[in-house]
């Protein structure tokens, strides 16, 4: 279960008598989510509440019902359409039933309506990156590193987009500075072995297996 949601119910539902809403962080801990469902349903029958309707779309997705939890998400948008989060956990849901093109339209909409939030962004260029949209993953990472140029992550999403954009100078740099971190990363230590082979350096492509080797 997502922390996330064991912190929504704690910060975000005031209006929940107090035994209630203590009994679903209990349920939520412990992983009870047919039971913290019943409790949610119990709730709404009594009133409708967005984010007692967000929670449940939220445990849904928790139990790998992606189909039942983009309904309930769908239903929070068309009352908040610009509700950043409700789009980015609704592109998690498409996701993971492979509706890429969908995802990316909602994550598309949680940065739009939440720009300053790296995690959004990132995730978007995760994505395109896994829909060969190098380009503009490459220009999505590249504007985060702008603001964390240290995160061995998106060092390494950008240089893994840096070389299919046709910036392999600066990808052969960004892999470099990410086996510095993390010298037991072997797929970036192929990436840049191929990198090095195709501007024809190839001893220090293969320079670059041997310290691979070394760590293994």
């Amino acid at each position: 279960m997502k922390r996330v949601m064991v912190i929504l119910v704690i910060s975000l539902l005031p209006s929940i008598s107090a035994y209630p809403q203590e009994r679903l962080e209990m349920l939520l801990i412990s992983k009870q989510y047919d039971k913290a469902l019943q409790l949610i349903e119990k709730e709404l029958s009594r009133r409708s509440d967005m984010q007692l309707m967000f929670i449940k779309a939220q445990i849904h997705a928790s139990m790998n019902h992606y189909q039942e939890a983009i309904a309930i998400f769908s239903e929070c948008l068309s009352d908040h359409p610009r509700n950043a989060l409700i789009h980015s956990e609704m592109a998690d849901a498409y996701n993971a039933l492979g509706n890429s093109s969908d995802a990316v339209f909602h994550l598309r909409n949680a940065v739009k309506h939440d720009p300053g939030n790296i995690g959004y962004q990132s995730k978007l260029g995760q994505l395109l990156i896994s829909q060969r949209e190098f380009g503009e993953a490459y220009r999505i990472f590249r504007q985060i590193r702008e603001t964390d140029a240290v995160n061995v992550f998106f060092t390494r999403q950008m240089a893994i987009a840096a070389a299919r954009a046709g910036q392999p100078d600066e990808a052969i740099a960004l892999f470099e500075q990410v086996l510095g971190e993390n010298p037991r990363d072997m797929v970036s230590y192929l990436q840049l072995c191929g990198l090095y082979q195709q501007n024809e350096r190839y001893a220090l492509a293969g320079q670059v297996l041997n310290r691979g080797l070394e760590q293994f």
